[in-house]
């Protein structure tokens, strides 16, 4: 490695559970303290706090579509940290090298499989390391997970210097007490300006009937106390997501029989607002939060459409600011990031499905940025040095803003011979946005192994 100095861009999880309801349908209850309507809170008489600090706050470009990868970023450094890898990588951002982050000479590291056990690598952080990990002070924070009864922490928080030496423990964090029972489980942690924001999900059987309750909640680092910022009560809850803003975190719950709400939490007041709640748009996974607070999302997905629209939220109600339409392309959003819409041509399901892509990228004025095959050149690059074709299964995360895109792909390489599985390999990716259209950089790739098939 060359330089290391970090800004924390984590990269997001989509907690969608299938269950099954009974024919009574009893009302979700209210988030703590929310007002009923935007414009009847308490908040007038001070002016709120939207404003982004990349030095304390968390970068909220890699909550899109569940994304639970780890990226942090430096001035000409990135570290990487992909879902279901056990270690922590390094790349350079013009691309040029990247490895596990260890310096020891003679250690083997991964050894090639992002779930080895290495606990001698100093890059390794474990198979129980959980989003999202963040930079404080010149050190590199991660959370591993516990296991119930076996600790009296739910999560223990550890950091380490920004070459992967010096791994200590910083502090615990206690299994939240609920009424639900020992079935929950806390869940996407998200440090922003000194509070560990999470979601606490879990499921149990109430005679007859299955729950999944819901929890948003955050803890001061330097304290012991857990804030619940919204419980759904004993509803079945499909999905949740937390976005710090600000002194705000926005907390989005679906479920209570295809009900979305949107809602905020100030660390302030410590008090839940009430936004918006309907099923206009079903499950919302793709959208943004601006400076002034305000959401912007993408319309409600539609087999054979997708999703084609952007929305805004004011006082309680959608309204449109965009539509993605082209006489000869059939476009679907594919993020709402940082003041920025990304469209691609429409896939079922939104799988990849062949490298020939097209992309369409908007400010939020509806003004392009580009339009146009996107650079797909990285599969040839690894097939050479593979030797033989790639599968390119889905792209993780795609985000980005005015100058730039980031992705993360999942493919599949060749299968050795003797070999049952093909290894996964996570490709990151970063298209500069340029006036001659988009420049590609491949910054690192990982491979997983199946377990069973790596062993055998």
């Amino acid at each position: 490695m060359k330089k290391t100095i970090c800004v924390f861009i984590a990269l997001l999880l989509l907690l969608s559970l299938a269950a099954c309801t009974g024919k009574d349908k009893p009302a979700p209850t209210e988030a703590p303290d929310e007002t009923s309507q935007p414009q009847e809170t308490q908040e007038t008489a001070r002016v709120p706090d939207f404003s982004y600090d990349p030095e304390t706050d968390f970068d909220k470009r890699f909550l899109m579509n569940g994304n639970v990868s780890t990226l942090l970023e430096t001035e000409d450094v990135y570290y990487f940290l992909p879902h279901g890898d056990h270690f922590m990588h390094w790349c350079e951002k013009d691309g040029s090298d990247c490895g596990v982050l260890c310096g020891k000479p003679d250690c083997e590291h991964d050894g090639g499989n992002g779930e080895e056990t290495n606990a001698n690598c100093n890059g390794y952080l474990g198979p129980f390391v959980t989003q999202f990990s963040w930079i404080e002070d010149g050190k590199i924070y991660y959370i591993l997970s516990q296991i119930r009864g076996r600790s009296e922490d739910c999560c223990r928080i550890y950091r380490m210097n920004l070459d992967g030496t010096g791994h200590e423990f910083v502090r615990g964090i206690p299994w939240p007490e609920t009424s639900y029972g020992d079935q929950m489980s806390p869940m996407r942690f998200i440090c922003h300006r000194g509070i560990l924001y999470f979601l606490i999900f879990g499921g149990y059987i109430d005679g007859a009937e299955p729950m999944q309750p819901l929890m948003a909640a955050a803890l001061s680092l330097d304290g012991d106390e857990i804030k619940i910022m919204y419980d759904s009560g004993p509803v079945i809850a499909f999905y949740g997501e937390i976005c710090p803003v600000g002194e705000y975190c926005y907390i989005f719950a679906y479920g209570g029989y295809e009900s979305t709400k949107i809602m905020r939490w100030s660390s302030v007041t410590e008090q839940t607002e009430l936004l918006y709640e309907g099923d206009e748009l079903g499950i919302i996974a793709k959208f943004w939060v601006d400076q002034t607070g305000t959401v912007y999302a993408a319309s409600k997905y539609e087999e054979g459409v997708g999703q084609n629209a952007v929305l805004r939220l004011e006082n309680g109600e959608w309204e449109k600011v965009m539509l993605f339409d082209d006489p000869d392309i059939h476009y679907s959003i594919r993020a709402v990031s940082d003041g920025v819409v990304i469209a691609r041509d429409y896939r079922e399901y939104e799988r990849d499905m062949g490298r020939d892509i097209d992309l369409w990228v908007r400010r939020f004025d509806g003004e392009t940025l580009y339009k146009g095959k996107l650079p797909m050149a990285w599969i040839g690059e690894l097939e050479e040095k593979y030797g033989g074709h790639i599968t390119l299964e889905r792209s993780m995360l795609f985000c980005g803003n005015e100058n730039e895109l980031l992705a993360l792909y999942e493919t599949l390489l060749p299968k050795p011979l003797g070999r049952e599985f093909a290894p996964t390999c996570y490709v990151l990716v970063r298209y500069d946005i340029t006036e001659n259209g988009l420049n590609e950089v491949r910054l690192c790739e990982t491979r997983h192994w199946i377990i069973e098939d790596y062993f055998g």
